[in-house]
């Protein structure tokens, strides 16, 4: 999900692609994990990144903020793993390390990345899992130029997508819509 809103501001910025493949992206934040102090930039985009230094130093401590351990009951969305051998989760949490803790911020507070994703114009395929953080109720209003936009649920995969079960259905289906890209620039 965080490299799928890096993408998205960098094609914002620069337009390298010409297609999109999105995981768990949305712009709707995550407004159950964060408190009245943080709602207070829901959809003030510039002002949360004017005054970003000054949040992180109050929220999280610092610009790099321990990593959170995915014990807690509310995180198993981020650190569910479906039916996947519970080494699939052991090896994810052994391969966590302290993050830049603004673009996590940035995802967390609802339109933190609004006006990068309303400057996406390219084909999209946006993939969800089954019991994700996010899903696809707002997603075309949160991409208002994309023309050709596609979602598709991950079964059994949570907010894993890579270390789900059904990973090869995943991978199927993203090779189809690859295909579906590359023949229609022939």
């Amino acid at each position: 999900s965080m490299g799928s809103m890096l993408t998205v501001e960098q094609q914002a910025l620069a337009r390298p692609h010409d297609a999109l493949l999105l995981f768990s992206f949305s712009t709707a934040g995550t407004p159950r994990f964060i408190g009245p102090d943080l709602m207070a930039y829901a959809n003030q985009p510039e002002r949360l990144r004017r005054e970003m230094p000054e949040v992180l130093k109050r929220t999280m401590g610092g610009p790099y903020p321990p990593r959170a351990d995915g014990a807690a009951e509310d995180r198993v969305a981020a650190f569910g793993v479906g039916t996947a051998p519970p080494e699939a989760e052991e090896a994810l949490h052994a391969a966590a390390t302290n993050l830049l803790g603004a673009g996590g911020l940035t995802s967390m507070i609802p339109g933190g990345f609004s006006p990068s994703a309303e400057k996406i114009d390219v084909p999209v395929l946006m993939v969800f899992g089954d019991h994700d953080l996010h899903d696809d109720r707002h997603t075309a209003a949160e991409l208002p130029l994309v023309r050709e936009l596609e979602t598709w649920r991950q079964d059994d995969a949570w907010h894993c997508h890579f270390v789900a079960n059904t990973r090869e259905r995943l991978w199927d289906r993203v090779a189809l819509w690859l295909d579906a890209r590359a023949a229609s620039t022939d």
